[in-house]
């Protein structure tokens, strides 16, 4: 299989996926802040008020953020989707995600029925507005990328019909086996829309930025539709009540998700850098994690484990690890890129290395290393290394900004303050 070819002049204006990308760090440090306050007692049980805002602090609000963004992105680039005009002057969306977070998160730490209500109509809505938006913007796509997104989309749709049908349990609205929902929700959630969409990018991103052979057709063409049997088997579970649900997600699990991880580590073993950087690492990390997560799973459904392990090493250890590790190249790229094309532009851009040194790389490598060690040692020990851990999440959410921030300064300022570098033509292939 060749590598997949990237359409970079359909890049849509550079501020538009960032508007996204802003939103991660505050909400990773909020995250931070929560671990460092509440400590031990945010790990007690995966269903303290505590508990439930952490978790969705970081699934909606740092993740969630940057995988929209990414599809803002991605789907012009990959698919060859056109996305309307207005969605590139729709400020108010990623403004609508973000406060929508926030008053979940407030809503799980302070019940409040107001509070509830509001933040399910500015999730929903803003997630109604741009799911319609994307796949009529993907309606012509006829791509392999353009179906590997197409069901990440649809099970973001499914995951978010979900948590709104747990939301209406929780005000009482409606009745049914609470907890059995949660495993159907937790499983759509982490496999056919996190998963599948960090497969949908991985195809083109990790043989780019990591000089790896591409991944295999016969692979990519079966193993995203075969995940869907995860969640629509834990669904017909759920009839069957929450055990049948909870044990039909784990068996699923470990059928299911390690297959991409394997794909990609052995792709990884044949990169052709010279060195290991940070990207590597990471992307090591989260692939690492993603075939312990489903074991951890299990141990959990046995009673042996915490869920809690399963939780850090499936958000923190992979999905996390990912995100760092993209965040280091792609903001970088889009910079470089978007300099590349500036009309009436004078001299040439700055490598992606000179827009993020890779020593501002590395740093944030050993920080999301050091807080994933703190988060599992608090599994062990709560005190003090909850608290520690999320020092460690709050310096790691710091240092995302910072290599936020040198991106968007490069692209204000150049070229008053850079020097002029060698060309590079845009192509599939890392400048710099």
């Amino acid at each position: 299989m060749k590598a997949q070819p990237l359409d970079v002049k359909s890049s849509p204006p550079y501020a538009v996926p960032l508007r996204w990308f802003a939103l991660a760090p505050p909400m990773l440090a909020l995250t931070g802040l929560l671990l460092l306050f509440e400590g031990p007692t945010a790990v007690l049980s995966r269903w303290t008020p505590a508990a439930l805002a952490l978790t969705h602090l970081t699934a909606l609000g740092f993740m969630g953020s940057v995988m929209l963004g990414s599809l803002v992105q991605v789907l012009p680039v990959l698919a060859g989707a056109v996305w309307p005009p207005m969605m590139f002057r729709w400020h108010l969306l990623p403004a609508a995600w973000g406060t929508g977070v926030l008053l979940l998160a407030a809503s799980f730490l302070w019940p409040n029925p107001a509070l509830t209500g509001t933040a399910a109509m500015l999730l929903t809505g803003t997630l109604a507005v741009f799911l319609s938006i994307a796949f009529l913007a993907l309606a012509s796509a006829r791509n392999p990328a353009g179906g590997d997104l197409r069901r990440a989309l649809t099970g973001f749709a499914l995951t978010a019909l979900l948590g709104l049908g747990l939301l209406a349990q929780r005000e009482g609205i409606w009745l049914a086996d609470h907890f059995a929902w949660v495993s159907w929700h937790v499983a759509s959630a982490w496999s056919v829309w996190g998963l599948g969409l960090v497969a949908a990018i991985a195809y083109a991103v990790v043989p780019m930025f990591q000089l790896t052979p591409p991944y295999p057709e016969r692979f990519r063409a079966r193993w995203g539709k075969a995940l869907w049997l995860l969640p629509l088997a834990v669904g017909a579970g759920v009839a069957f009540g929450n055990k049948v649900a909870t044990g039909t997600a784990v068996l699923g699990a470990l059928l299911l998700v390690p297959p991409f991880a394997v794909q990609t580590l052995q792709l990884q073993a044949r990169s052709k850098r010279p060195r290991h950087d940070a990207t590597w690492k990471l992307w090591r990390m989260a692939m690492v994690s993603t075939l312990a997560a489903p074991l951890a799973a299990l141990l959990a459904a046995g009673d042996v484990l915490s869920p809690w392990w399963a939780g850090v090493i499936v958000f923190w250890g992979g999905f996390a690890a990912v995100i760092c590790g993209m965040w280091v190249k792609i903001l970088p790229f889009l910079t470089w890129l978007h300099l590349q094309q500036r009309p009436g532009r004078q001299g040439f851009p700055p490598t992606m290395l000179r827009i993020t040194p890779e020593a501002q790389a590395d740093r944030l490598w050993r920080m999301h290393a050091l807080a994933a060690a703190l988060l599992l040692a608090g599994l062990i020990f709560p005190e003090p290394f909850m608290r520690l851990a999320g020092l460690a999440v709050i310096a790691c959410a710091a240092q995302l900004g910072y290599i936020l921030w040198l991106a968007v300064r490069t692209y204000r300022r150049w070229p008053k303050t850079t020097q002029a570098q060698v060309e590079v033509p845009p192509s599939t292939t890392s400048p710099g």
